[in-house]
C-alpha cells in the first residue's frame, strides 16, 4: 500500500490550500488539523485496521473491545470466522441468550454481536475457556509528530485529508474565507461517500450553502 509522509501533506496543504501562510496557519496547527482529518477519514473508510487476541473466558458472553480498536470489524476463534448478527435479532431469536452457553445449546459458539462501539457478545458463551479470541476492526491512528512520520493509505485519500485539514484550519478566519472553507468539507464529504467500507449513508449535521460563482 503506498505511504505518504506528515511532512508530504503537510507542504500540499500549506502550498495548495493556505496560500503558503504559514505565519496565520502555524506548523503546530497544521499538524493538529492533518492529524484530525486521519481520525475523521478513518472511521468512515477503515483504511487502518488492526487485528487484538485475547481469551475466550468460559461461559462468558460479554467481552470489551480491546484497546486500539475504535469499531470491531470482524471475529473468529481459534480460526474459525464467526458470523455477524445484530444485537436486536440476537435478542429475539435467543432471549436467553445472556444465560446460553455452548455447552446447554449443544452447539458451538457461531456468532457475535456488536454491543454499542465498545462490547460485544458472543453466542453461544463457549462452556470451556482458553480458546484464542481475534478481534479485528478499525484502529486508532498513531499521532503524526515529525515530518517523517509515514501513514499508509491509498493515493486517492491525501486529497480528502488536506480538503479536510484546510477546512478546520480556515474556519477560524471567519466572514466569507470561513464560508468558503466549508466548500473544502463539502468535497470531503463527498469524497468520504465514495471511500466508504461500510453500507450505511454519511449524513453530517448540517448542510452547507455555498453562492453560486458570478
Amino acid at each position: 500500500m503506498p505511504s505518504v509522509t506528515l511532512g508530504d501533506i503537510d507542504a500540499r496543504l500549506l502550498g495548495g490550500r493556505l496560500e503558503n501562510n504559514s505565519l496565520f496557519f502555524p506548523q503546530a496547527e497544521r499538524y493538529r488539523a492533518i492529524n484530525s482529518a486521519v481520525k475523521v477519514l478513518n472511521l468512515f473508510t477503515g483504511f487502518l485496521q488492526r487485528t487484538v487476541t485475547i481469551y475466550v473466558e468460559a461461559n462468558r458472553a460479554i467481552y470489551d473491545v480491546p484497546t486500539g480498536i475504535l469499531v470491531p470489524a470482524r471475529i473468529e476463534i481459534d480460526g474459525v470466522f464467526l458470523d455477524k448478527c445484530g444485537l436486536y435479532d440476537l435478542s429475539h431469536s435467543h432471549p436467553t441468550w445472556l444465560t446460553d452457553t455452548s455447552a446447554t445449546t449443544g452447539v458451538p459458539t457461531y456468532q457475535w454481536s456488536p454491543i454499542g462501539i465498545s462490547k460485544f457478545a458472543l453466542y453461544p458463551a463457549p462452556s470451556a475457556g482458553g480458546g484464542l479470541l481475534q478481534i479485528t476492526g478499525i484502529a486508532e491512528p498513531t499521532p503524526l509528530v515529525s515530518t517523517s512520520d509515514r501513514i499508509s493509505f491509498p493515493n486517492e485519500f491525501s486529497d480528502a485529508v488536506e480538503d479536510y485539514a484546510a477546512h478546520l484550519l480556515q474556519i477560524k478566519c471567519g466572514g466569507a474565507i470561513a464560508a468558503q472553507a466549508m466548500v473544502l468539507y463539502s468535497q470531503f464529504m463527498s469524497r468520504a461517500n465514495e471511500l466508504k467500507r461500510f453500507k450505511g449513508k454519511i449524513a453530517p449535521q448540517f448542510k452547507v450553502e455555498v453562492d453560486a460563482a458570478e
